[in-house]
């Protein structure tokens, strides 16, 4: 997939695809957008065939009110928040035993599928276009209009009754709105270069979420180095004391280093919550994988404050609820509870890494309401609306086949199978950070071709079908 031809990006934009949209620098330092065409699996029709925005313009005059309160999970998102939670637990556990490690493979011991990418499906990535300018309103629309109809040759009225999936960062997506409220109070009827314009439903960039959420965390648990349990204290500790100040050059040894934090707090959660005297001594009675999951249960609703936020209106709510969320323990104990709010959070963080990094969109969804509340109390509100219109969109907007092109659209697998997936929004200078050798890749199809050629080098003298992970 080093270089795929245009032709092959105008087959790809005749059917649903996400049209990707990136800020950087040019050459000259000027600024630059850039698109690129993405597939997406299980949607196969012909766009001209789907009259998406017919059914969604049906939709948007029944829509109900929706508030915050409809981010609340439902009953087997909140089931699923808790699982999540305790293989995570589990799997820290596994990882840093040995005498767990025959467990690793266990069928009770993974995550259940909620709704992952295909199995053997690689996502075919074509940069497309760009322009440099200023990032205006009318700069945006040129570049969309211009990559469909300049570059791939496509006549924009094919697009009048279709919905087209755009994932992008939070500001390029309000950029993008910008110019769809302008057109949407302009004068009717659009001509079909500013229909194509409006058909753009805009879904939020998990890197960009990501990225926010960490620092709206860390923004919030740093406190000082002198607080015991404070970020910022065990910080100091493993002498990373630079990462309380939350540079964004930082942000993946920050990640690093959270999951390091998490992993080695649940481990004392398991020491003092196995009921043996040693993590050995329990490794020895043998538990079933039922009875480490039970453990993990209990960890999780005991050591973490409310994973599963309180929904008064559910009636399966105190099932999720712990001894220790009462004011007076609170109280009594600060370090604790502080403790209880950082693994809450830190739970939140890498159920939405490690279901990007699984590929399945499923399980990234049921945390995006929790998500979305979290980043408005951090003041975040940009990144919280990106969640709040995309659940909206789902609930309340889309027809359901167009609602289930959005989510196969959040997540793309651009690497061999085996690879770790991505958020849509992934970028080049991001790859980067995996590996040196992505710094003389000029587009994220450079830096998939060098890691395609890496590992056909590797696998050179392998038996046939044998691949080196």
């Amino acid at each position: 997939m080093s270089s795929l031809p245009l032709a092959e990006a105008k087959n790809i934009a005749q059917v649903p695809h996400i049209l990707k949209i990136t800020a950087s620098n040019g050459g000259s330092g000027q600024a630059k957008l850039s698109s690129a065409l993405v597939s997406i699996p299980n949607h196969n029709t012909k766009l001209k065939d789907l009259d998406l925005a017919g059914a969604m313009e049906a939709r948007l005059q029944s829509a109900p009110q929706f508030g915050m309160n409809d981010l609340m999970p439902n009953h087997e998102q909140r089931e699923s928040i808790l699982h999540q939670s305790m293989i995570i637990i589990v799997k820290s556990l596994i990882d840093h035993h040995p005498e767990f490690k025959h467990l690793a493979n266990n069928p009770l011991l993974q995550y259940k599928p909620r709704r992952p990418l295909p199995l053997h499906f690689r996502n075919q990535h074509i940069s497309v276009h760009s322009v440099v300018g200023k990032h205006t309103t009318a700069l945006y629309t040129s570049l969309i209009n211009e990559t469909y109809t300049k570059q791939l040759g496509l006549d924009a009225k094919m697009f009048e009754n279709s919905l087209i999936p755009s994932v992008n960062s939070s500001a390029i997506n309000q950029a993008i709105r910008k110019a769809q409220i302008a057109l949407r109070r302009a004068p009717q009827p659009l001509t079909p270069e500013q229909k194509l314009i409006t058909s753009l439903q805009l879904g939020p960039g998990l890197l960009d979420i990501m990225k926010t959420f960490v620092k709206a965390s860390l923004d919030n648990h740093v406190g000082r180095p002198d607080i015991p349990g404070s970020w910022s204290s065990t910080f100091s500790i493993l002498n990373k004391a630079h990462l309380a100040s939350g540079d964004p050059k930082d942000y993946h040894s920050l990640l690093t280093t959270l999951e390091t934090m998490m992993k080695a707090s649940f481990l004392d959660c398991w020491r003092t919550n196995c009921g043996f005297p040693s993590i050995e001594a329990f490794a020895a009675s043998n538990p079933t994988p039922s009875a480490l999951l039970a453990i993990a249960r209990k960890i999780a609703i005991n050591h973490a404050k409310r994973i599963v936020p309180h929904d008064r209106n559910n009636p399966d709510d105190a099932q999720y609820a712990s001894e220790y969320d009462t004011e007076e323990c609170a109280a009594s104990d600060t370090v604790f509870y502080n403790g209880r709010l950082g693994l809450t959070t830190l739970l939140r963080i890498f159920i939405l890494k490690y279901a990007i990094d699984d590929g399945d969109i499923g399980r990234a969804e049921d945390i995006f309401g929790v998500i979305s509340i979290a980043l408005t109390g951090g003041g975040k509100d940009a990144w919280a609306e990106e969640l709040f219109h995309y659940i909206h969109g789902v609930k309340c907007l889309w027809p359901e086949p167009f609602a289930d092109i959005m989510r196969d659209s959040l997540i793309i697998n651009i690497f061999r199978e085996g690879s770790n997936a991505q958020a849509a929004d992934v970028s080049k200078e991001y790859l980067s950070a995996y590996a040196k050798y992505f710094i003389s890749a000029e587009s994220v199809e450079d830096a998939v071709g060098i890691v395609d050629a890496f590992d056909a080098w590797m696998n050179r003298d392998q038996p046939q079908g044998c691949v080196v992970q």
